[in-house]
């Protein structure tokens, strides 16, 4: 993935910053830095996603922001992809509505059984006029 496969000797813009961002793997690298190799970094970065993603999404390029001393400065770095987290609360629901066979909260009761009871309980009435 790292070695280049451009055969004419020269990189291109977007191996450049690969090359870069793998040589301190992991680490933060200053947007100057990739902007000293190409001034329109972000679309080179976005192809590098691109690529990245055909390869089998292993790896991500992450960027982030913070603001120094009322300057903005961003960073990039590649690293390995992280798992996907398999417990989130929508998978924790999902699981409760396959072992019960029911949905959790108010939407597997809307009325309770009190409620249903009453004679007026299905009767419906027009709102009050608007003053």
């Amino acid at each position: 993935m790292g070695q280049s496969n451009n055969t004419s000797g020269f990189e291109t813009q977007a191996e450049k910053i690969e090359n870069l961002l793998r040589s301190g793997y992991g680490q933060w690298v200053p947007a100057y830095e990739l902007s000293d190799l190409a001034l329109q970094y972000c679309a080179r970065i976005n192809s590098i996603r691109k690529k990245l993603r055909a390869a089998g999404d292993t790896e991500e390029i992450e960027n982030k922001t913070e603001w120094v001393n009322g300057q903005c400065r961003g960073s990039y770095r590649i690293r390995r992809k992280e798992p996907a987290k398999t417990d989130s609360r929508h998978s924790r629901a999902e699981q409760f509505e396959r072992e019960h066979n029911v949905r959790p909260g108010w939407q597997s009761r809307p009325l309770s059984e009190k409620r249903m009871a009453q004679d007026d309980c299905f009767t419906l009435t027009p709102p009050e006029p608007r003053r």
